[in-house]
């Protein structure tokens, strides 16, 4: 039978995890009755074979109820899906892996978004959540030409790349280490020419998520249309991609985004001096590198895209996320302020669609399970 053990399991111990029989038969038997609960739950018929089910409406109508069980319950279906997926032929049995693989993930390496601790020059933790959850316009003109034009630091010239990418795509500060800039050529006779520069074909971004755990990442992978940037925005954000990849491969990008970091925040000390550092900080001018990301999504925000959209694109399983942990509509650019906008994929605002309809659901059938029964007047 396949195992079900992870690649860092089998290189420390040279050997792959078993499972037992009894164990599997167990998975089984838990996924067909949770199969036989989907099919009432959405209407479909009980005689409905298997190749005709998506394995992914499954698994995240399945993961939506995590919420009635608990923690160590859920550990087991999740087990039991991922060994169950294993022979699910279908198109979208690689996509529900995904899904459950970015849940295992987060077990593993999860952490409250926003309250990752770093280390400032003094050896003091800072969190990233004190930082203000804005970039104002001027103050990042400002950051940007000191890092490029009298900052003496050599990592001046990245640090203002990092500020600059991100605000342009809202990545978060890890993923730079994984994203790849892909281009594709426009089909013969037909005029893809979607770039204000007038490049032929399309330009995609690839981001490997960074919480793509407990459900609130749209799958591992997230997919950003740049196609309608300048060619001088497109060769940043693959500058940028190809620097934080080449660090990653060296096993040097915690460090070298720690000096950034350095990097960034001794310029704010600069340009907001010591006899003002005080002020600075309660007018929440300690800007670090997240700042780019918060900063970008209210620029979304504003633009006029949707809750989905905004969602899809900044790697969040649902809308909530984006509406309450981010920067707010209020504080967005506007006018000649703008980037262009990236794109969405449909398939990807799709799938963040289906997760709130499950979740809605499960949410008023939670609230018609634990309400109160009022009787009826008479009686």
């Amino acid at each position: 039978m396949p195992a079900l053990s992870s690649d860092a399991y089998e290189r420390a111990t040279g050997k792959k995890k078993s499972i037992n029989p009894d164990t599997l038969a167990d998975y089984r038997r838990r996924i067909l009755s949770k199969l036989e609960t989907y099919k009432l739950n959405r209407g479909i018929s009980i005689h409905t074979p298997q190749e005709d089910l998506d394995p992914v409406d499954f698994t995240l109508w399945l993961m939506a109820g995590k919420k009635e069980i608990v923690s160590a319950t859920w550990r087991v279906y999740r087990c039991a899906l991922q060994y169950y997926l294993q022979e699910w032929h279908h198109e979208n049995t690689e996509k529900a892996q995904q899904i459950i693989m970015g849940d295992i993930h987060n077990r593993l390496h999860g952490r409250t978004e926003g309250t990752k601790t770093r280390s400032r020059r003094d050896g003091v933790s800072k969190t990233s959540a004190k930082s203000p959850k804005r970039l104002p316009f001027r103050d990042y003109e400002a950051l940007i030409n000191y890092l490029r034009k009298r900052s003496r630091s050599y990592l001046a010239a990245y640090t203002a790349d990092f500020l600059s990418a991100s605000l342009l795509t809202a990545l978060r500060p890890d993923e730079w280490k994984m994203t790849e800039v892909c281009f594709t050529q426009a089909q013969h006779g037909q005029g893809m020419i979607e770039n204000r520069s007038g490049r032929p074909g399309k330009v995609w971004l690839l981001v490997m998520n960074a919480k793509a755990t407990n459900n609130r990442a749209n799958g591992i992978v997230r997919t950003l249309d740049l196609s309608s940037f300048s060619d001088a925005q497109i060769d940043l954000i693959h500058r940028v991609s190809s620097k934080g990849r080449e660090q990653q491969e060296r096993g040097l990008f915690t460090d070298f985004k720690k000096r950034l970091a350095n990097t960034l925040e001794y310029a704010v000390k600069v340009l907001w001096t010591k006899s003002a550092q005080d002020t600075a900080r309660k007018s929440g001018k300690n800007y670090s590198l997240y700042c780019a990301r918060h900063q970008a999504i209210a620029n979304w925000k504003v633009s006029g895209l949707t809750e989905t959209e905004i969602s899809a694109m900044a790697g969040h399983g649902n809308t909530e996320t984006a509406e309450s942990n981010y920067g707010r509509r209020a504080v967005g650019w506007s006018g000649g302020k703008r980037y262009p906008l990236p794109k969405g994929v449909p398939e990807e605002i799709a799938l963040v669609e289906k997760r709130i309809s499950y979740y809605q659901a499960m949410e008023i059938s939670r609230k018609r399970k634990y309400s109160p029964i009022i009787p009826a007047p008479g009686i």
